[in-house]
């Protein structure tokens, strides 16, 4: 379908991601001298591993190159209505359609333009770049990690900072490189989809984030796997475990009679062909099923969430801010890439239902 922008079910894609990202671990002392470096500021804040470090570089490095012409374009007024919006989003979700309808008329007009000027690099271009990544209301989670980055460069001088923002770049283009490569196969319809689909998103709220390009598609694969191996010591000490399943996985055409929890709608086996009935017996564990990101954990007691750990199934864009929501929240998770799109919310006129690699999930519960 032309509208499915990626496409996981070939069975190589976790073994493919997780060599591609052993190859970019391994290379990337040869790209960003300041690793060590800054590894040792994060640690003298919070604790975070080397291959999180990396992550939070190339992440950097990406959106950068994907925005910062834009950010130089956006004023402040734009950005601060935008800024306030994504939080009253974020916190009242009753109006979200009034919210989103004048989110979306806002962000065509004033987040898809691109400057001319040659781009300097200094904390004034990060600054910039993370006051647009802001604006967007997508990036909420992965600015507060990055927010370290941001900090660790105002300890350094002029010359070194650009020199380090250079190096960044350079790590991004070959992370671009790589992917590519390893990875296109995967998501080779996002370029078709972006021409042939994107106008439809026109003055709507989700227009940069199903605008993104390919290798932010690949910068998600990478973060899924970089965060599956960070944070699984920590998952594993849990008490409990939950598995949160989207609504696009449940079967079309036939009323879910799934029941409320804490967690989220709790999947009672009402429909044998429905696919998250399948994985429940297949797994034979409990799933619940979340009707949207806001729900996440919103219900679920402080003093609980120290015992919980967290398997989220989600499509290729919701990976990297999903995993650092649930770890904000003291909830470690492993991740579950749905094997492609199908919601009728950004993708699909008519939603399908998705499904994921089941085995991928059995071996992550263990």
């Amino acid at each position: 379908m032309k509208n499915i922008t990626y496409n996981i079910e070939n069975n190589d894609y976790n073994t493919q991601i997780e060599k591609t990202t052993n190859i970019i671990i391994k290379n990337s002392n040869n790209y960003i001298q300041f690793l060590n470096d800054y590894v040792e500021y994060v640690n003298q804040h919070i604790q975070k591993s080397g291959m999180e470090c990396i992550l939070d570089i190339v992440s950097i490095g990406i959106y950068w190159m994907e925005y910062i012409q834009k950010a130089y374009t956006l004023d402040d007024t734009s950005k601060n209505i935008l800024i306030k919006l994504a939080k009253i989003r974020r916190n009242n979700t009753q109006i979200k359609e009034d919210i989103d309808y004048i989110k979306g008329h806002i962000i065509t007009e004033k987040l898809t333009k691109n400057t001319k000027k040659e781009i300097p690099f200094t904390t004034t271009s990060i600054d910039k770049l993370f006051d647009y990544l802001s604006a967007t209301g997508e990036y909420y989670f992965e600015l507060k990690e990055l927010n370290y980055f941001k900090e660790y460069l105002k300890t350094k001088n002029k010359t070194e900072i650009e020199k380090i923002l250079k190096q960044v770049l350079n790590f991004s283009d070959y992370f671009k490189t790589i992917t590519n490569k390893t990875l296109h196969k995967y998501t080779y319809n996002v370029n078709n989809y972006l021409e042939q689909e994107l106008y439809k998103h026109k003055n709507k709220e989700d227009l940069i984030f199903c605008g993104r390009r390919e290798v932010e598609y690949h910068l998600n694969m990478f973060g899924a796997e970089i965060m599956n191996r960070a944070y699984r010591k920590e998952y594993d000490k849990r008490e409990k475990t939950i598995i949160l399943l989207p609504d696009c996985m449940q079967i079309k055409n036939k009323k879910c009679l799934s029941q409320e929890t804490i967690y989220g709608q709790q999947c009672i086996g009402c429909s044998d062909n429905c696919n998250v009935n399948q994985l429940k017996n297949y797994i034979e564990k409990e799933v619940y099923v979340i009707k949207h990101e806001s729900e996440l954990f919103k219900d679920i007691p402080t003093h609980e969430k120290k015992t919980i750990s967290i398997i989220g199934i989600a499509c290729v864009l919701n990976l990297i801010n999903g995993g650092l929501k649930a770890k904000s929240l003291g909830m470690p998770a492993q991740c579950v890439i749905l094997n492609y799109v199908g919601c009728s919310n950004h993708w699909m006129q008519n939603r399908i239902s998705t499904s994921i690699n089941s085995e991928k999930l059995k071996e992550i519960i263990g």
